[in-house]
């Protein structure tokens, strides 16, 4: 009878093991790295005497997900230079710079990817996308936060045209807009620049990653 049990805890023991391979082998790992124009930061501050709209392209990382079990588990980051932000104003930039984002301290915002809370499908297949939600934690002026993102996840086929660009393998668009409030990262602004500087922040992300681009 312990040798017929232990049969059964053997296969047991052994078919969990073979689902999990399964389970870790479904991950993909996407890289951002090639950037170009196809990784673009924007941020947008609406201040009631000033509109202020700032891009840059260079933001990198990567993500890991499994596009057919989108209940699954996600990992990965992105990292922005948030010195190379251009407003067009040079001055303007070297200000935010230098005075409030303290850019020689802290010259990159990550984002870390931690789970997905919700997926307007299951699974999402090559040509398609779908609208899942993110949980997150922001690192940004040498402070943490916690957050929630809606995001556009578009799985696509390996395109030839791209690849002397940098974007190998199977791709995978990641397109996110949501706010931040600089008094969450200890950013302040001065009283001259209430009507200037809005404390919350639009922020809008588009990276593309490649499974091959490295």
């Amino acid at each position: 009878m312990n040798s017929l049990k232990n049969k059964i805890y053997s296969l047991a023991f052994g078919t969990g093991l073979l689902f999990a391979s399964f389970a870790q082998a479904e991950m993909n790992n996407f890289n951002f790295a090639a950037g170009g124009d196809r990784n673009v930061v924007k941020y947008e501050s609406d201040a009631p005497i000033e509109n202020i709209v700032g891009i840059t392209g260079k933001a990198s990382g990567d993500i890991s997900i499994d596009p057919m079990n989108l209940n699954g588990k996600i990992s990965g980051q992105v990292t922005v230079d948030v010195a190379s932000f251009n407003s067009g104003i040079e001055l303007r930039d070297e200000h935010f710079r230098d005075n409030y984002l303290h850019t020689e301290k802290y010259p990159t915002a990550t984002f870390t990817f931690n789970k997905i809370v919700k997926s307007d499908k299951k699974a999402v297949k090559k040509g398609e996308s779908v609208k899942v939600t993110i949980a997150g934690t922001m690192m940004m002026h040498g402070m943490k936060k916690d957050m929630e993102i809606q995001t556009t996840i578009t799985y696509l086929n390996a395109i030839k045209e791209l690849e002397g660009y940098g974007y190998k393998g199977d791709l995978l668009v990641i397109k996110s807009d949501f706010n931040i409030k600089l008094a969450d990262f200890g950013i302040e602004r001065p009283e001259f620049l209430m009507l200037k500087l809005a404390d919350e922040i639009n922020i809008d992300v588009v990276v593309t990653g490649g499974t091959e681009s490295k």
